[in-house]
């Protein structure tokens, strides 16, 4: 099969190498969600995970932790900051 298209004549690094967003955009949204809890005021933010139904948020306000979807913990954290 010397003529044969699929003989490996596809030119190597391709337009497969070229963009590198979706590897950055998905590098960490875990990262992501820390800086809008700390921008939101919360002390830290000790884990994420990712749960068929959302996530599950570990957040520390004021030493209190709460475990929680990620809008119940922003509920919780905007009603911390009100009562300060």
């Amino acid at each position: 099969m010397v003529g044969d298209p699929s003989s490996g004549k596809q030119p190597k690094g391709g337009p497969d190498k070229a963009p590198q967003e979706p590897q950055r955009a998905s590098a960490s949204p875990a990262d992501a969600v820390k800086e809008d809890y700390r921008s939101e005021g919360a002390v830290a933010l000790h884990e994420v995970r990712s749960l068929p139904g959302g996530r599950e948020v570990y957040v520390q306000v004021g030493g209190i932790f709460l475990l929680a979807d990620a809008a119940t913990a922003e509920r919780r954290l905007r009603q911390q900051q009100q009562q300060q």
